[in-house]
């Protein structure tokens, strides 16, 4: 089992890059690369700048398919994970339908196959 970040996350697209990334301007003084990096405690993207990859089912799914499928799914939705904060507060009581199109990871779960 593995679980990665998730490219498609409302964390990812409302908090780092239109908060972060806009609203702060992070996007045009870290890159983007700097960006994600401050995903990452106590990195702030420019001399702490830990390389951060995102990644879409699909992307997932190529990257594992030497292996036997078992699951594929998004987890971990939170409220803070939205922005402005007052959209998190108004779906509180969805996050648990929408978690499987914005959460926060991609977790894939297969097997070896047997040779």
């Amino acid at each position: 089992m593995i679980a990665l970040y998730y490219k498609w996350s409302a964390f990812h697209l409302l908090w780092k890059i239109l908060a972060n990334g806009i609203r702060n301007g992070w996007l045009f003084t870290k890159g983007y690369p700097g960006l994600l990096a401050t995903i990452e405690s106590g990195a702030d993207g420019v001399n702490v700048k830990p390389y951060v990859r995102l990644f879409s089912k699909n992307e997932v799914q190529k990257m594992m398919r030497g292996f036997a499928h078992e699951d594929l799914s998004i987890h971990q939705l939170h409220e803070d994970h939205f922005w402005p904060p007052f959209v998190g507060r108004l779906l509180r009581k969805r996050l648990k339908h929408l978690e499987p199109r914005l959460g926060w990871y991609v977790t894939y779960q297969g097997r070896k196959p047997k040779e």
